[in-house]
């Protein structure tokens, strides 16, 4: 396992920003990471050394990477893990779900997240994991589901902390392995816009790629 400075470099080294035909401004660019065990090996513990001390009962990620990092995160604590689904079309109008939507995105977009009932309880003590967080609209509609369960929202922890502005860190209670503003390449100027790619070049319905900054509903 690396040290949480070795793991930081290696993060570093393995990401890098990117412009494409369908992208307009930069988009970040870390598929890397998931391929080296040694990253992958030392993202569980180390996201949960943010919060070690807080007494976690659960832990919820949204889809996709939150869907990746977070069983990562529960098992180093030892604790369970419940997904936030994106826009989740349910197989029967029976399913019994918890919904909200997030804030409005750069073009004034919202995504509806949904969490299953019960999975949650008022005496869990909950953190959000995910890798990637700008202008924090997931963490806020996730940290309302936390609450419609009457469960207790302990924190945020995140790879990268782009987060923009600092009352919803506060409210948030975020806590990051790094932050985007020192990954920025100090000769040029990134602007990282909201994007959507076309379905022919994202899998996810015409979604933008989860490593979007802006793009992708944070």
């Amino acid at each position: 396992m690396l040290s949480t400075d070795a793991l930081r470099a290696a993060l570093k080294e393995r990401f890098a920003w990117r412009s494409d035909g369908h992208v307009v401004g930069a988009y970040a660019d870390y598929q890397r990471w998931w391929k080296e065990a040694s990253i992958l090996g030392s993202l569980g513990p180390a996201l949960a050394g943010l919060f070690e001390e807080e007494r976690i009962t659960a832990v919820i990620g949204p889809d996709t990477h939150g869907t990746l990092l977070g069983p990562l995160v529960a098992a180093q604590l030892g604790v369970g893990f419940v997904r936030v689904a994106k826009e989740l079309r349910r197989a029967s109008h029976d399913d019994a779900g918890l919904r909200r939507s997030t804030p409005p995105d750069y073009q004034d977009r919202t995504l509806e997240l949904f969490m299953q009932k019960g999975l949650l309880a008022p005496s869990d003590r909950v953190l959000f994991v995910d890798e990637w967080i700008a202008t924090g609209g997931q963490a806020i509609a996730s940290r309302a589901l936390v609450q419609d369960c009457g469960a207790h929202w302990v924190g945020t922890a995140v790879i990268v902390d782009g987060l923009e502005l600092a009352r919803d860190r506060r409210d948030l209670n975020l806590r990051g392995l790094c932050t985007s503003a020192n990954w920025a390449d100090p000769g040029e100027r990134v602007t990282v816009r909201p994007v959507r790619l076309p379905c022919s070049a994202h899998p996810c319905r015409g979604e933008a790629p989860s490593g979007a900054v802006g793009g992708r509903w944070w």
